[in-house]
C-alpha cells in the first residue's frame, strides 16, 4: 500500500521585516533584515535605552570601547549578550519575545519593545 504523505504548507518562519528576539537567557538575536540595518562591519554595539518610549538602541561600532558589547555573528544573523542591560532596566525576559527593529537616528538600530512581531 503506497504512503499518502502530505507536505506541510504552513506559514514560513522567515520574516520579511527586521526583527530582534530577546531570549530568556538574556541574549538578543537579530534576524537577517535587522543584521542588514546594523551593518556588516559592526563588530561591537553600544547599548542605549529610551525609558519614555521603551526602546533599545544599538549603536554599531567597529572597535571595542569600555562599554561596548561584542556582536557574535553567524552566516546571516547576529547576537548580543544583554543580560546585565535587561536586568538594569528591568526589561522582562522570562520568555522569548520577538520585536520589530528599525533604523534610527545616526545609524542606530532601534528595537521597539512595544511592538511584538
Amino acid at each position: 500500500m503506497p504512503s499518502k504523505w502530505e507536505i506541510y504548507e504552513g506559514p514560513s518562519r522567515s520574516l520579511n521585516i527586521a526583527a530582534a528576539s530577546i531570549l530568556r537567557a538574556g541574549t538578543l538575536h537579530l534576524n537577517p533584515k535587522a543584521m542588514e540595518l546594523l551593518g556588516k562591519d559592526a563588530k561591537y554595539v553600544q547599548l542605549l535605552y529610551d525609558r519614555e518610549e521603551n526602546r533599545i538602541g544599538l549603536r554599531p561600532l567597529q572597535r571595542a570601547t569600555r562599554r561596548a558589547r561584542k556582536v557574535t555573528k553567524s552566516m546571516h544573523t547576529a547576537s548580543v549578550n544583554l543580560r546585565g542591560f535587561l536586568n538594569r532596566y528591568e526589561i522582562q525576559h522570562e520568555k522569548t519575545r520577538r520585536f520589530r527593529a528599525a533604523r534610527g537616528e545616526k545609524g542606530m538600530v532601534v528595537i521597539d519593545l512595544n511592538k511584538l512581531v
